[in-house]
């Protein structure tokens, strides 16, 4: 009966963590987005090393940050769980080895980003990680704001010399 509780309550997590977040692959844009992050493993991967990539843009100068978590205890487990980044405003790769402690990159230019979720399946039944990624970055301002800027700045003219005309 234990087996069996267990079996469903991996299995249950599984399927929560994996319908909640975007697996590998392309996240597309995230300025100032919270993009939910994940996978699961099954039973047959135990042992395996596994490394996810996820590949995203940022439009604007900015940080990138999120957490991971996962379990290591029990049947369904990860161990050496590590978010590294590589990208166009970085030289090499920056690394965060404690992942589930939040894992921050700062000072990224505009531009390409791979963020890599790597460890290790340690679980009988498998494994799975869950987590986000968000990137704060800086809004570049609309034509419209400059139109309207210089609007003002035309009727602060008009009226100062229209006093002065006075």
């Amino acid at each position: 009966m234990n087996f069996k509780s267990t079996l469903i309550a991996a299995a249950l997590a599984a399927t929560s963590i994996a319908s909640l977040a975007a697996g590998p692959g392309n996240l597309g844009v995230i300025d100032n987005l919270t993009t939910d992050i994940g996978n699961s493993f099954a039973a047959s991967m135990k042992g395996q090393t596994f490394s996810d990539n996820y590949l995203f843009s940022i439009a604007n100068a900015g940080d990138a940050f999120g957490s991971v978590t996962f379990s290591s205890r029990g049947n369904f487990t990860l161990s050496n769980v590590a978010v590294s980044l590589t990208g166009t405003g970085i030289t090499g790769s920056a690394a965060d080895t404690d992942p589930t402690a939040d894992f921050g990159f700062n000072g990224l230019s505009a531009g390409n980003y791979v963020l890599n979720v790597t460890g290790k399946v340690t679980g009988n039944l498998g494994g799975s990680y869950g987590g986000v990624l968000e990137a704060a970055t800086a809004p570049v301002p609309e034509p419209e704001t400059y139109a309207l800027m210089l609007a003002g700045l035309g009727a602060v003219g008009f009226v100062a010399r229209r006093r002065r005309m006075q």
